[in-house]
């Protein structure tokens, strides 16, 4: 998509456009962008990109809080998440439950590496 959508330049100036491109899938894609010259020739730009697929797994199947008060913040406990591939993995994280947090929210994790998660338990 790019931005400004759509704008006047004045002859023999320029203007900076900035275009933000997601392809989506693992395999190639592309799109071309049309820039429509009044009393000229239009002129085109061909825009392509491909998505690495990464796979990432759970290095531990559960956690574990042991018997927790109500009111009490248990324990932090930790996970981790391994990334099967030589490409990053992007991640981000969604948790609608209030009674947990889980540390960090967004990031990457490297190729061929695993990466610690946080989880705070709060029992209300």
């Amino acid at each position: 998509m790019p931005k400004p959508l759509s704008d006047e330049v004045p002859a023999g100036s320029s203007l900076k456009v900035e275009i933000l491109f997601n392809p989506n899938g693992t395999k190639s894609d592309e799109e071309i962008l049309f820039l429509k010259i009044q009393d000229g020739e239009h002129e085109e730009l061909k825009c392509q990109g491909q998505v690495a697929e990464a796979k990432c797994v759970f290095l531990e199947k559960q956690l574990d809080f042991g018997n927790v008060h109500v009111g009490l913040q248990a324990k932090d406990r930790t996970f981790h998440i391994k990334n099967q591939l030589r490409t990053p993995a992007i991640f981000h994280v969604s948790c609608p439950d209030k009674e947990l947090q889980i540390f960090p929210l967004k990031g990457k994790i490297q190729g061929d590496s695993k990466f610690a998660f946080k989880v705070n338990f709060f029992s209300n």
